[in-house]
């Protein structure tokens, strides 16, 4: 929507790429979202069963529905180059 892009998996096809439903509770596709929008406002569904890392990784303690968030491409890269170990 930005022109940013961001590194998300959603449920859908072809067709309709990127839902949100399964894996953030809401309706919609994060194509709806500018890469701010995504990042401050989408949470995800810590009890998804097909995220292998549990409801703990997903969430933190002292910000129960909004530890994890969806990233640019630019972060994740970053990430990788500085973290080659993940």
């Amino acid at each position: 929507k930005c022109g940013t892009l961001v590194v998300f998996h959603g449920s859908g096809g072809d067709e309709e790429p990127g839902l949100l439903h399964q894996y953030c509770k809401v309706e919609g596709s994060i194509l709806d979202y500018t890469a701010a929008e995504a990042r401050n406002l989408l949470t995800f569904n810590k009890n998804y069963a097909e995220f292998g890392c549990g409801p703990d990784k997903i969430t933190h303690p002292g910000d129960q529905d909004h530890y994890c968030y969806v990233e640019t491409l630019e972060e994740v890269l970053k990430n990788l180059r500085d973290h080659p170990e993940v």
